[in-house]
C-alpha cells in the first residue's frame, strides 16, 4: 500500500506537470463515458427496471389481430371486450381503458388533459393503490353517479400544487363539476397511448357502447389466473374470436387476439433503438479511449529518457508497468468525474425535449446501478487507454536513448536528470519495490 500511495502521489504530479495534455485527456474520456452515462441511465430505467405493478409479468395487454388489414395489434372494439370479458376463464379480470380528453379551464385559460375513462376492475388488475383517496366505488360505473376522477400524481404536483386537500373537492372538466377522489402515486405511469395519462375517470358501459363492434379505439388489460399462462390465454381468446367471427361474419372475419405482457408492451418498441443507441455510444468510448492512448504514447515517447533511468536505477518492468497503469487511472478517474456532470447534464436535457411516448423517461437518474455502470467504465477505460503504452515504454534502451539525444552517460546529465535519479532512488528503494 506505501507503493500504490507513492504511485498515486508521483501519478498526480506528472498530470500536474502537463496540464495541457491532461486538459484534453481527461475531456476526450470524459465525452466518452458521460454519453455511455447518459444512455445507459435511460436504458436502466425503460428496460432494465422492473415495473412497479406487483406481479406485473402476468399482467396481458389484448389487441385484436386484425388479418383483413394486416394489423397484429390493433385496438379494440366495445362489443368486442364485452364478448371477450363474459366469455373467458383465464383472467382474474378483464379491464378497459378508452383514450378521452378533458377540457379544464384555469385562469380563464383553457386547458386539456390527457385522460383515460377507464372499467371496472382496471386498477384491480394492475395492483395498484392510490397515494391519497381512493379510486372508484362499483357504484361509480352507472349512469349518473360517474362524475368522479382521479388524478395523476404529475397533474396533482403541477396543476393543484401537490395539495393533500384536493381530495373532495370539485372541478370543473367539460362544462360538469367532477369530484377528485383519488391521487395515484409518482410510480403509476402507464403510456398505454403513448403518452402519459393524467387523469382518469369511470366508463360506463352503455347500450350504445355494447352496440359499437366496427369501431377499435380501446386498450385491454388482463390479470392471469395464478395457473394460468400467456400461451393458454392466448389460445383461448383466440378461440372466443373465432366464435365471434362465426356469430358476426361481416364485422369479425379475419380478427384474432394478440396478447402480450404489459412489460413487452411497454420495454418491446423502445428496447431495439436503445440497444443499438447504446452500441454505438459504446463506440464512441472506444474512439475516445484510442484517442487518448495515442496521447499517452506520444507523451511516452517524450518521457523515454525518464523510463531509461529509472530502468538503470533498478525499477523493474513490472513496477513501471505499474506506475504508468496507474497514471492511466487517475486520469480515468478524472474523466469519469467530469463525464458524470456531462451525464447529469444530457439526462435533463433527455427528459427535457423527450417526445412523450418513451415510457418511464422522467424516471432517468444517477441510480446505483449507473454509478456501477460508470465505475466499471471507467476501470475499462484505463485499462484499455493505459496498457499498450505502459507495455510499450517499460523495457526502454538505456543506451539508445542517451544515444539519441547526443549526450553521453558521463558528460551528458543535467541538474534535472540528478534530480530524477534521486526521485528514482526514493521509488525504486528495498523497502518500496
Amino acid at each position: 500500500m506505501q507503493t500504490f500511495w507513492q504511485d498515486i502521489r508521483f501519478g498526480v504530479r506528472m498530470l500536474l506537470k502537463n496540464p495541457g495534455f491532461t486538459i484534453v485527456a481527461v475531456l476526450t474520456l470524459s465525452l466518452g463515458i458521460g454519453a455511455n452515462t447518459a444512455i445507459f441511465s435511460v436504458v436502466s430505467a425503460v428496460l432494465l427496471r422492473d415495473l412497479p405493478f406487483p406481479d406485473s409479468d402476468r399482467i396481458v395487454t389484448l389487441w385484436e389481430n386484425n388479418l383483413n388489414d394486416g394489423l397484429e395489434r390493433d385496438d379494440v372494439s366495445p362489443a368486442n371486450f364485452i364478448d371477450w370479458r363474459e366469455r373467458q376463464t383465464s383472467f382474474q379480470e378483464l379491464a378497459l381503458a378508452n383514450p378521452y380528453s378533458l377540457d379544464y379551464i384555469a385562469d380563464g385559460e383553457p386547458l386539456v388533459f390527457r385522460s383515460a375513462l377507464v372499467s371496472k376492475g382496471f386498477f384491480e388488475v394492475l395492483g395498484a393503490n392510490p397515494l391519497h383517496g381512493r379510486v372508484f366505488a362499483p357504484e361509480e360505473y352507472e349512469e349518473g353517479k360517474n362524475k368522479v376522477v382521479v388524478l395523476g400524481y404529475g397533474l396533482w404536483q403541477r396543476r393543484f400544487g401537490g395539495d393533500h386537500n384536493v381530495i373532495g373537492r370539485k372541478v370543473t372538466l367539460d362544462d360538469e363539476p367532477m369530484t377528485v377522489v383519488g391521487v395515484m402515486g409518482p410510480e403509476f405511469r402507464l403510456h398505454l397511448f403513448d403518452i402519459e395519462e393524467e387523469i382518469y375517470g369511470p366508463q360506463v358501459i352503455t347500450e350504445s357502447l355494447k352496440a359499437q363492434r366496427k369501431a377499435t379505439y380501446l386498450k385491454v388489460l388482463g390479470r392471469l389466473k395464478p395457473d394460468v399462462t400467456v400461451d393458454q390465454a392466448r389460445a383461448e381468446m383466440n378461440a372466443i374470436a373465432t366464435n365471434l367471427a362465426t356469430e358476426y361474419p361481416v364485422t369479425n372475419t379475419g380478427i384474432g387476439v394478440t396478447a402480450v405482457t404489459l412489460p413487452e408492451h411497454l420495454k418491446g418498441k423502445w428496447r431495439p433503438a436503445l440497444l443499438i443507441l447504446l452500441g454505438a455510444v459504446g463506440f464512441v468510448l472506444l474512439i475516445a479511449c484510442t484517442n487518448v492512448a495515442n496521447l499517452l504514447l506520444a507523451r511516452g515517447a517524450e518521457r523515454e529518457r525518464e523510463f531509461a533511468i529509472r530502468g538503470a536505477m533498478g525499477a523493474g518492468r513490472g513496477r513501471l508497468v505499474r506506475q504508468l497503469f496507474v497514471e492511466s487511472l487517475l486520469i480515468a478517474v478524472l474523466g469519469c468525474g467530469v463525464g458524470l456532470l456531462l451525464a447529469h447534464w444530457c439526462m435533463q436535457l433527455i427528459v427535457a425535449f423527450n417526445p412523450g411516448d418513451i415510457p418511464r423517461i422522467e424516471q432517468v437518474q444517477l441510480d446505483a446501478l449507473t454509478l456501477v455502470f460508470v465505475t466499471a467504465a471507467a476501470f475499462f477505460a484505463a485499462l484499455i487507454f493505459g496498457i499498450a503504452p505502459a507495455l510499450q515504454f517499460s523495457a526502454p534502451n538505456l543506451q539508445r536513448c542517451l544515444k539519441e539525444s547526443g549526450h553521453t552517460v558521463s558528460a551528458g546529465w543535467n541538474a534535472n536528470d540528478y534530480a530524477l535519479v534521486w526521485s528514482s532512488r526514493k521509488l525504486h528503494s528495498p523497502s518500496s519495490c
